[in-house]
């Protein structure tokens, strides 16, 4: 069920970006890059973390939870210093 709900996800994504681009130009700022580089980033150490020990453990828990401290820090300085 949880492949049914990440790939309805999916889907509704690209269909709804691909109707948004046949009426219109998408602009795509820096900043939506700079994330997007960011979330894969996540993705890929998530992945290798699983990969490697076949469960989450509290050390992975505590990588990610550090990793999405991070990241909103980086988001709220961006935000209101820049």
């Amino acid at each position: 069920s949880l492949g049914n709900i990440i790939g309805s996800c999916i889907s509704n994504i690209i269909l709804i970006l691909g109707g948004s681009g046949l009426i219109g130009n998408i602009a795509i700022s820096t900043e939506i890059l700079i994330d997007l580089l960011l979330l894969l980033c996540a993705t890929v150490v998530f992945a290798i973390m699983c990969y490697c020990s076949k469960e989450i453990k509290r050390t992975h828990g505590i990588v990610m939870l550090f990793m999405y401290l991070s990241y909103m820090s980086f988001v709220l300085i961006r935000h209101f210093c820049f």
